[in-house]
């Protein structure tokens, strides 16, 4: 993952660009972007940012990955998150170096003498001694996009929402209190007593009077406001497994249809680490500790209730898809063009017989004129390893990592540590949303363990039919 610095990690930069033998001075006034691989700093770049309005330049340096890490593109992701940074505001770029101008030219930039470098970079540290006398110059020239690219307008309403905005969680948490717990129980008890399955189970055999006002509320927030929203308080602590999966699908049925969420048309997930080594898509992200980037799943309405928590990590993160969206079309309205565009995806493996193993879906499509968000990044990455499917372009990779990248920012989106007790629903088509890497108890028992729904909705229609409706029952 290639995201921006954060400054408690400005050590560990300076650390690593000093073990490449580069010039580390002065990046605490660059924008510094670091990539990631299982949690550790991999790979680094800065840009030094000199001059305003018409003479706004910046200067691309501290390039570095480590040793060990290297061989896997991140070098590449790092120069193309920095340049979309430049062309985000439409201005030249150069780069001094003295053993790397052979590479640099596939992103753009031609040797130029420094004599014909902007005149804003003069004031750089690099070339006022930084960088010896013999490093070649290299310049990009600002990107010229034109405004009339895209004719799309930007989204607004309390569906574009940025970190700030959702800064107390106050605003987004909705405490049970104890006649809603007790409803539940009771509801849920009587549905096992009766031989109600998961899969047998229905809205009627779950008669709940008090979370009416709950219910309302919670689909008022994922049709016309944020998007989502955190229940506090569910009464796993009152029942058994058994009865806590009735219970919970049966608050799952207040607000929708439960649909399959794998080849097997499973209703309910369990989102764990199953401790299996992920040798292909057939694995899928959820069933392992690792990190998954921000993304969405299938139906209206995701559910996930926390059983258990993990030792360490496995924060989740939720950003808005319409201020994503709206940030794309500001400054790349080119690269939002591309992400309505067809992408093929993988199937997993999980394909009927005689059906292609990926399919083709755009990113983004407009429905009743508004857009909507249909995005898995390594579905896509993991559909070139089928010969026949359509090759990423430069700007399909681009718009991808800028999608990525912009969700990835702290100021877009916001961080939950759910305690045992809590469920996230989450309004698919508005929210992106990512999962922390994790450490885990040794005892099975104690390892975190949440519970998945994907939900139908009962009074709003949130995708087109084929992924509302779900993953079919493959027979196999």
């Amino acid at each position: 993952m290639v995201r921006r610095a954060r400054p408690a990690e400005l050590p560990a930069v300076r650390e690593l660009v000093d073990r490449c033998g580069l010039d580390s001075g002065g990046l605490d006034q660059a924008v510094v972007f670091v990539a990631e691989v299982d949690g550790r700093l991999a790979g680094t770049v800065a840009l030094e940012q000199h001059g305003t309005g018409g003479s706004l330049a910046f200067l691309l340096r501290s390039a570095a990955v480590d040793p060990a890490a290297r061989g896997r593109g991140l070098g590449d992701a790092l120069v193309r998150a920095a340049l979309r940074h430049v062309d985000a505001v439409r201005a030249p770029a150069a780069l001094l170096t003295e053993n790397a101008e052979g590479y640099f030219p596939r992103f753009g930039f031609a040797p130029v003498s420094r004599d014909e470098l902007p005149a804003a970079l003069l004031e750089s540290s690099q070339l006022l001694g930084g960088c010896p006398a013999s490093a070649h110059a290299l310049l990009r020239p600002g990107l010229t996009v034109s405004n009339d690219v895209s004719s799309r307008t930007a989204v607004a309403g309390p569906s574009v929402w940025r970190a700030a905005d959702m800064a107390d969680p106050r605003a987004w948490t909705i405490e049970l209190d104890d006649e809603q717990r007790r409803d539940i129980v009771t509801a849920a008890v009587a549905a096992a007593r009766d031989g109600r399955t998961v899969a047998t189970l229905t809205a009627d055999d779950m008669p709940m009077p008090s979370l009416r006002p709950l219910i309302e509320a919670v689909v008022a927030a994922l049709t016309a406001g944020r998007g989502f929203v955190l229940l506090r308080g569910f009464p796993i602590d009152e029942l058994d497994m058994p009865t806590t999966e009735l219970a919970y699908v049966g608050l799952g049925l207040q607000l929708g249809t439960p649909v399959g969420q794998d080849a097997k048309a499973s209703l309910l997930g369990h989102v764990r680490d199953e401790r299996v080594p992920r040798t292909g898509p057939h694995i899928r992200l959820y069933q392992t500790h690792h990190r998954q980037d921000f993304h969405t799943d299938g139906a209206d309405i995701v559910g996930l209730l926390c059983l258990h928590r993990a030792v360490a990590g496995g924060e989740s993160r939720l950003a808005s898809t319409h201020a994503v969206y709206n940030h794309i079309l500001e400054t790349r309205p080119d690269l939002l063009e591309v992400l309505y565009q067809p992408f093929a995806w993988d199937r997993n493996d999980e394909q009927a017989a005689g059906d292609p193993p990926y399919f083709l879906l755009p990113a983004i499509h407009d429905w009743d004129g508004v857009p909507r968000v249909f995005y898995i990044g390594w579905y896509i990455r993991d559909a070139q390893r089928h010969p026949d499917a359509p090759r990423l372009t430069a700007a399909q990779r681009d718009a991808m990592e800028l999608l990525e990248e912009t969700a990835n920012d702290p100021t877009f989106h916001v961080e939950m540590d759910f305690q045992p007790g809590d469920i996230q629903l989450i309004a698919n088509w508005n929210i992106l949303h990512a999962r922390e890497a994790y450490e885990d108890a040794d005892d099975p028992a104690d390892r975190r363990h949440l519970l998945r729904l994907w939900l139908k909705a009962h009074d709003f229609a949130g995708a087109n039919e084929l992924l509302r409706d779900g993953i079919p029952d493959r027979g196999e």
